[in-house]
Formats: C-alpha cells, structure tokens, sequence
C-alpha cells in the first residue's frame, strides 16, 4: 500500500512538473489574448486577403461556442494568405516581442512567414520578417491536425524599433494543397505580449504586383489597417521619374484593391499606388516595373538580403528561375508563373555569401545577375 502510495504521488507530481512547464513554455509569448470566441461573429480586427489577388481570405468560423478565422474552397496549391493582426502596444520594460497562433484543420501551411509592422526612426511604416519556415510539423491528422507556434523575437534584433512602440503582426499562410468548401485552413488563438493600443498603425501596403491579362496589365495591392483612407490613385511612368494618373479607386475599408491598364506601354512601364487619407495625407507603395518585351529583363530586390529576394521578369513568358552558388550548385529553383512580372524567393536558409540568379525562358533565352546574402 506504501508503494503504491508513493507511486501515485511521483506520478502527481510528474503531471504538475508537466503543467508547468507546458504554462511556462506558452507564456513566453504571451496570453491568449484573442480565441474569437465573444467577437459577435466578427473578425476581431483582425484583416485577411489572398496575396496579390482580390479574391477573400480568411473569414470568421464558429463550431458550437469555439470561434476562429479559417479559409476553405483554396483554389490551388501555393495559395498564399495574409492575416493582420489588430496595433498593439509594446512595454517600455520588453526585450523581446512575444507571438503565437495556432493552426488546424485539413489543410496545412507549406510555408509559413511572420512580419512585425512598425513605424521607423524615418516615420515610415516598416516590415520586417521575423519568422519564416516551411517545415511545418503537424500533430494529428484529417481535419484534427494541429500546428502550435510559441516565438519570441529580441527587440534589439528590429532596426528602428524601440521598446514601448507600437506595432501589429502580419501572418503570411501557403496552402500546401487546394480544398473544397469542408476542407478548410484555421488560424486561432492569437498570442502577444503587449496590450491594445489606443491609436492603430497607419494603412502600409503589403503586396503590390501587376500581371498580363486579356484586357491589359491588372495592378493588385493588398493593405493593412486601413482607417481615415479616402482613395487610392494609380499611376504609371515610363522613366521611374515622371507619372501620369491612370485613375483612382474609392477606398472601401477593403483588405485587396485592384485596377486595369487597358493601354499599356508595349515597352518597360512602371506603376506605383498613392494611398490618399481624408485629412489630404499620402504615402506611396513601392514601384512595380513590368516589361512587356520578349526580351527578358532581370532585376533582384533588395540585395544585399537577409531574408526574401523578389525577382523582376519579363510577363508572359514560361521559365525557371534558380539560384546557384558561384561554382555553380543549385540551391534554389523555381518554375515562373507567366502571368506574373515578379517572383518571391525565401533565401533565409541560406548562408551569407555570392550567388547567382538565372532565369531560363521557354525560348532557351538565359539572364544572368549576382545576388548577395547577408
């Protein structure tokens, strides 16, 4: 009986010591502060559109009294989905920003890329990328698969940022597979260290492309905290220097917008967004350059890089895009959608030095450019 007794107790004190450290693990980045639970059947403040398209992200869900985010009917594989989160305030006495979420359901994130959002020492609104994987370990399987992410990012290491600032959290999902309407993606129990604030961040621009269609060039730009917007003005040059308004698009507190060139340049044209607040304010995207020549045109941005690099192509044409090491080993590759004029490439993994960015059209026609990886 004392054996025994004793055996209960161990086990006891096993299952606390476990608790525990379950607790402890999880508040490193912080409470739960939104299960979407008591939101009224909204999404909490939180924004969600498909990268680079105007059709919807994620929406509000509820099973019984559990609520959440979720995005089924996915069109494809490579799907990519932006959440945002709502402006919190950082402490004055925080080293480290804590973050976390949890994924379900039947379709999994391939890649999963998680930016902080800020105002600079500039005054500008800044992304930085603070986490980015694409092996992500589910647990379970079916539509009881489950992804727990708990991170904590060191202030010090968010050039600009200061302890006490402001900021939001910008999730970025790629759907490994296409769904039906009861095969879903969810996104819940949203951590963060900080608390609410009182003034969100300003509307920033966190997708900008243009592709080749029917009726012209198609510009799609997704926002972020958009409040006090009144419009958004199109414009295109021909030099970089000098733009032309195009037109001008009413804002509809909309997470994605879009606009047609229906006459475009037959050569290089480069396009760029004015975001115009109520008060007459205006801050511009960054610049999109497309060229509709056969001839291929290669540009990288930024570089040197740290954690992303866009590559700049030509629009309607089928390649590959790879990057090499300088003696020629492959560590990147790519096929190039056609309807596209740029391609994102994660190069995280990668260790700091020389490379070499190659796009190969259908044609055979190759392009060569030096990328640096800092």
């Amino acid at each position: 009986m004392e054996q025994f007794y004793s055996f209960r107790k161990t086990a006891l004190l096993l299952t606390i010591s476990l608790l525990s450290y379950s607790a402890f693990a999880q508040s490193v980045c912080g409470p739960v502060v939104q299960d979407f639970n008591n939101t009224g059947g909204t999404t909490a403040g939180f924004t969600s559109s498909t990268l680079l398209s105007s059709a919807p992200g994620f929406i509000y869900g509820q099973t019984g009294q559990n609520g959440y985010l979720q995005r089924c009917n996915i069109p494809s594989q490579g799907t990519t989905y932006l959440i945002v989160s709502p402006t919190y305030q950082s402490l004055a006495s925080q080293i480290t920003i804590g973050w976390g979420f949890t994924l379900s359901g039947d379709v999994e994130a391939s890649q999963i890329d998680v930016y902080v959002q800020y105002i600079d020492n500039n005054g500008n609104i800044n992304s930085v990328l603070i986490y980015s994987n694409t092996s992500t370990p589910y647990t379970g399987s079916g539509s009881n698969k489950q992804l727990v992410l708990c991170e904590t990012t060191d202030i010090s290491t968010i050039t600009g940022f200061s302890a006490g600032e402001a900021f939001r959290i910008v999730v970025q999902l790629t759907a490994q597979t296409a769904s039906n309407a009861n095969q879903c993606m969810i996104f819940d129990d949203f951590r963060v260290t900080g608390t609410n604030a009182q003034a969100p961040l300003p509307v920033t621009f966190v997708g900008f492309g243009a592709k080749k269609t029917e009726s012209g060039i198609e510009l799609i730009w997704n926002v972020a905290g958009e409040r006090n917007v009144q419009s958004y003005i199109v414009e295109r040059s021909a030099n970089g220097r000098d733009f032309t308004q195009l037109g001008e698009i009413a804002a509809t507190n909309s997470t994605a917008y879009s606009f047609v060139d229906n006459s475009p340049f037959n050569g290089i044209a480069l396009y760029r967004i004015k975001e115009v607040d109520v008060d007459g304010k205006f801050r511009y995207s960054t610049i999109v350059r497309l060229n509709l020549d056969k001839n291929i045109t290669l540009r990288a941005y930024p570089s040197p890089t740290k954690d992303q690099v866009t590559i700049e192509h030509v629009v309607g044409v089928k390649g590959t895009l790879s990057i090499t090491t300088t003696d020629g080993r492959v560590v990147k590759q790519v096929d190039v959608k056609p309807e596209l004029n740029q391609t994102i490439i994660n190069v995280s993994n990668l260790k700091a030095g020389l490379y070499v960015v190659r796009f190969i059209n259908e044609s055979g026609q190759t392009e060569s450019l030096k990328l640096i990886k800092e």
